[in-house]
């Protein structure tokens, strides 16, 4: 039967759960993460975040009692970038989704033409918090740090390069690119105009496929199996929506953390244009409805 271990990434602790097939917790561990704020600064270091989550895995593992694992996953918060050089090691510290320091940046970038369609076509405004304001603001101010970087990455995307060496994100964390979810398309345009490469962010999976093995060195220091199968999840507020059930047009979801999400399920394009609401399509994949017959998320800004 299929064991299945969850690696959680919040704002303020990093988790393990390790599930049976029937849904019964095997083993959990947690940890505190460090952050650093300095007016609109908010930092974290990546490389804890790998330290801390090799720790985890390890005590999770050890209060199961089995190294049977078949597949693994990671949930994090989204839109924090996390530059990587070639090798998946991060450059710096990770821009956090609260690091205002890409006002500017967002504003040039809403300014700019090539920014209108791009818009129009993901119905999403820009800010500070998203990912395109904070490679600009690293271009800008940290040249050094934009030069040597071959990928940006959101945290769950850098924890998945770390356990299989794929350079991979799903659907929803590339939508915070302003990735058009609709056509699959990023916005190559508006990244020529701002000098961004587009082979560095990085490809986009399903949600729910499997892309790669556990890297087998990782695999023996935690004392698992080397044939688990990395597979990709999301964010946490999506992964927290779908896991609470909502089925059906006009249900309702309402998490309280760190932060509080509000998201609810619809049909219509009805509110798209609306600056405090913004939407993504209710992706299914797997031989499921596609993205234009798909029911769409709401989510309160």
């Amino acid at each position: 039967m299929a064991n299945v271990m969850v690696i959680n990434m919040g704002l303020k602790s990093i988790r393990c759960i390790i599930f049976s097939h029937a849904g019964a917790k095997l083993g959990s561990a947690a940890l505190a993460i460090n952050t650093a704020i300095n007016d609109k600064r908010v930092e974290q270091d990546p490389t804890e975040w790998r330290e801390k989550a090799e720790t985890v895995m390890g005590r999770a593992i050890a209060e199961a009692g089995t190294g049977h694992i078949d597949y693994i996953t990671v949930t994090a918060s989204a839109s924090c970038l996390v530059c990587m050089d070639g090798e998946g090691n991060a450059v710096g510290k990770a821009l956090m989704i609260s690091d205002r320091r890409a006002d500017k940046e967002a504003e040039k970038i809403g300014a700019m033409p090539e920014f209108v369609s791009v818009r129009e076509n993901t119905g999403m405004e820009i800010s500070a918090s998203l990912m395109l304001p904070k490679i600009l603001w690293i271009k800008k101010n940290l040249p050094s740090v934009f030069d040597r970087t071959r990928y940006f990455a959101a945290p769950n995307d850098y924890l998945i390069y770390w356990l299989c060496g794929v350079f991979t994100t799903d659907r929803y964390n590339a939508v915070k690119y302003h990735y058009d979810m609709r056509t699959g398309r990023y916005p190559t345009e508006l990244l020529r105009k701002l000098e961004i490469e587009e082979s560095c962010l990085p490809s986009v999976t399903d949600t729910g496929a499997g892309v790669g093995k556990i890297d087998s060195k990782l695999a023996e220091r935690i004392g698992i199996e080397t044939d688990a199968l990395i597979v990709t999840a999301s964010y946490d507020a999506i992964c927290s929506f779908v896991g609470s059930g909502v089925t059906q047009e006009g249900e309702a979801s309402d998490v309280s953390g760190t932060v509080t999400v509000f998201r609810t399920l619809g049909s219509e394009d009805r509110i798209r244009h609306s600056a405090r609401i913004y939407d993504v399509p209710y992706y299914t994949g797997g031989g499921g409805r596609g993205l234009s017959e798909a029911p769409t998320i709401w989510a309160a800004a």
